[in-house]
């Protein structure tokens, strides 16, 4: 039976190609190729990947459909079992099959998440990098670009390979048809996430192993500190903040962050009077200002464990630099004018805000801590009547929910509601 599938496969009507499978039994099929997956080297009769090509074609019928899918569910188990160059055969096979630029039946691309990912467990780098090139150089048709996509967030990548894959499916969006865009767009969010998602594994790795080893904990505070220029970097500072949910190295690392922010920013004072000088600091305080940001954005894309982390920073900043005679400011000072101490709270303000558009999780904490600071009139009322104002004009759909919270406000001090009513008025 194999030879006349492989016959009627060459022909260029391939409709006397689906009478046949559509008239061959699961069961007849299902033999069939378990004889030809467990001989595979052997000389005689039709190659197995040839085989398995012919039942992947004119994949539009119904019938056809539900042949090809029975058939995946019998070779999925199976692939772990092959070698490693039957596997990569496999692979360039599908690749070829997508390069037509012609419909295929999607359920394919299972199998070639399987290959890739047990070939990436046996760390066949060759082969891997030979189906990954021959993946880009095929033409994708419109119809299988959303399965390749989804298939890309199954497979184990390197970091090289996402990058390249990513820029590929941006290319593409504009080939796609309109019905076709907004399901891709939505893999390829989450392809872009998977970076992030790698890293934050590891994050969790190190704070697992700080749980186990106290001195593995005092070890990375004491590194991070004593090399400023590791401060710049994103990952690290994502680390320092993961590990701080540990309690018993809570206070040591927000000591640390507290310090060295307000040191930076001093430095920065007395730059900003020696310009020359300026040329020759280790570190830039917009800089160090703009890794935190970067560390807000990515907890919205897989570093979920710093969240809680990076809210408590900011509350810390804005309480502790906060200006006391910040009531007399007005809306024309900017940040280039601003102390040290000011800036550093602006910060706090910044990173809140931004934590408040990404985590709904974070939102009513952080609504309750302004109400709690404006209503007692603490020192940093004026900085969180300064996000209030900001949250509501940016983000007033997600600060609907929490109108309980504004209303506290109203009924507690209505001075400093009227205070909040100028600044929203005022341009």
């Amino acid at each position: 039976m194999d030879v006349e599938i492989f016959k009627l496969n060459k022909q260029s009507d391939k409709s006397l190609l689906i009478k046949c499978l559509n008239e061959t039994s699961n069961e007849e099929i299902a033999r069939l190729l378990k004889e030809k997956l467990d001989d595979y080297y052997g000389t005689n009769d039709v190659d197995t990947i040839l085989l398995l090509r012919a039942m992947f074609q004119d994949k539009e019928k119904l019938e056809k459909s539900k042949q090809a899918s029975h058939v995946v569910n019998l070779i999925l188990p199976e692939i772990e079992l092959l070698a490693s160059d039957m596997l990569r055969e496999i692979g360039i096979t599908i690749t070829e099959i997508i390069d037509e630029n012609s419909p295929v039946q999607l359920r394919i691309l299972d199998i070639f998440s399987k290959v890739w990912n047990v070939l990436a467990a046996a760390d066949e780098l060759n082969h891997l990098s030979d189906i990954f090139d021959h993946l880009l150089e095929a033409r994708w048709n419109n119809q299988v670009a959303v399965g390749i996509s989804s298939a890309s967030n199954e497979i184990e990548l390197s970091n090289s390979q996402l990058e390249t894959i990513i820029r590929h499916m941006i290319r593409k969006l504009s080939d796609l048809e309109m019905e076709e865009v907004p399901p891709f767009i939505y893999q390829l969010l989450l392809l872009s996430r998977k970076d992030s998602c790698m890293e934050g594994t590891v994050m969790l790795h190190i704070s697992f192993a700080i749980k186990q080893d106290k001195d593995l904990g005092d070890e990375l505070v004491k590194l991070i500190k004593n090399d400023k220029s590791s401060q710049l970097e994103v990952f690290n500072i994502a680390c320092l903040l993961s590990a701080a949910r540990i309690h018993r190295l809570q206070d040591t690392i927000f000591d640390l962050f507290k310090t060295s922010i307000l040191s930076i920013y001093k430095d920065k004072e007395k730059l900003d009077r020696s310009i020359w000088i300026s040329e020759y600091s280790p570190l830039d305080a917009e800089k160090y200002s703009q890794v935190l940001l970067d560390v807000v954005e990515k907890s919205a894309l897989g570093w979920d464990q710093v969240i809680q982390s990076l809210t408590q920073l900011a509350l810390i900043l804005i309480d502790n630099y906060a200006n006391n005679d910040s009531i007399q400011k007005t809306r024309s000072s900017n940040l280039m004018n601003s102390g040290a101490n000011e800036q550093v709270a602006n910060l706090g303000v910044s990173m809140l805000s931004q934590l408040f558009k990404h985590h709904d999780v974070v939102r009513s904490e952080i609504l309750e801590q302004i109400t709690s600071r404006i209503v007692s009139r603490s020192d940093s009322a004026m900085e969180f009547l300064s996000l209030l104002q900001h949250i509501i004009q940016k983000y007033p759909e997600e600060v609907e929910k929490y109108l309980s919270n504004v209303i506290k406000i109203k009924n507690n001090n209505m001075n400093i509601l009227l205070t909040i009513v100028y600044r929203l008025r005022t341009p």
